[in-house]
């Protein structure tokens, strides 16, 4: 298995180039092997007589060695004789697997291709699921305040507060993998555009979670349990990473600025835990 798996590492790092390179030298080397063996009896016959020495027989002796390497076929009126045979059948197998690399490396070159631009897909589809994510968040976020605040919100919505929070947790991890993922081939890179298009989509959703906390709070409801508290924590650990990852870029003023604002609601949201255990105390 490993020794596949070396031949498939050399059939990569062999390029177009090198291949153009090769495979011409090589033909040019056996019409050379062939010119010079014809006088020792071992090198190429035309019309079944030895060819001599000259400037004419030597390209004779080129266009058999590309027709073997190019074709692998015997030119009509020219043969091999003695060790020539072999030198004549190394380079028809050769010949015939530079080809095959040169159709392996176009066949590669297109699935590259359509790898590439099915990442690129599914990238963009990453970054649209994580704003549908923080939409809906703040939808469900805004439904739970305006019940509360027409009073018919009831205790269990309130202790499956947590289920609402979830989203914003996973969504926040999700934003932090984006930023940073793991290193392969195909890993693509957040440009600066769409960093500056979802923090503030972040910057909204903590904002709505912070006010309905703060409401709760006010209203002495009892909304908080461990399960929403390790959420909160984890909200928090996944903004940390986000302004880590995206200061160590040296983005632009808008960018900071987003992130400055990222980093104020999240302490606002835990703030809003402390407060609570405050008065409940």
């Amino acid at each position: 298995m490993k020794e596949g798996l070396d031949v498939q590492h050399i059939l990569d790092k062999i390029s177009f180039r090198q291949v153009a390179i090769l495979w011409p030298s090589f033909a040019a080397l056996s019409g050379v092997a062939y010119y010079l063996l014809s006088g020792t009896g071992h090198g190429l016959l035309a019309n079944n007589m030895p060819i001599e020495a000259g400037f004419a027989n030597f390209l004779t002796a080129q266009y058999f060695s590309f027709s073997i390497a190019a074709l692998g076929f015997q030119t009509q009126g020219i043969a091999v004789q003695g060790f020539s045979r072999l030198i004549a059948i190394i380079e028809v197998i050769s010949g015939w697997g530079f080809f095959s690399i040169i159709v392996s490396k176009l066949l590669s070159q297109k699935q590259e291709t359509v790898l590439q631009e099915v990442y690129d897909i599914s990238f963009e589809e990453k970054i649209n699921r994580i704003r549908s994510a923080l939409y809906l968040f703040r939808s469900d976020i805004s439904k739970i305040t305006d019940k509360f605040e027409r009073a018919v919100l009831s205790q269990r919505t309130i202790d499956d507060l947590w289920i609402t929070f979830t989203t914003l947790e996973n969504t926040m991890h999700e934003i932090t993998r984006i930023l940073k993922p793991k290193a392969h081939r195909y890993a693509k890179r957040i440009d600066d555009l769409s960093v500056e298009l979802s923090l503030p989509s972040c910057s909204i959703s903590l904002s709505k979670a912070v006010d309905l906390l703060s409401i709760l709070n006010e209203k002495s409801a009892a909304w908080q349990n461990d399960t929403i508290i390790s959420i909160i924590e984890t909200i928090a650990i996944s903004t940390s990473n986000i302004q880590r990852t995206l200061r160590s870029r040296e983005p632009n003023r808008q960018i900071i600025e987003k992130l400055d604002e990222v980093e104020a609601l999240t302490d606002k949201l835990q703030e809003c835990e402390r407060l609570f255990l405050k008065v409940t105390a």
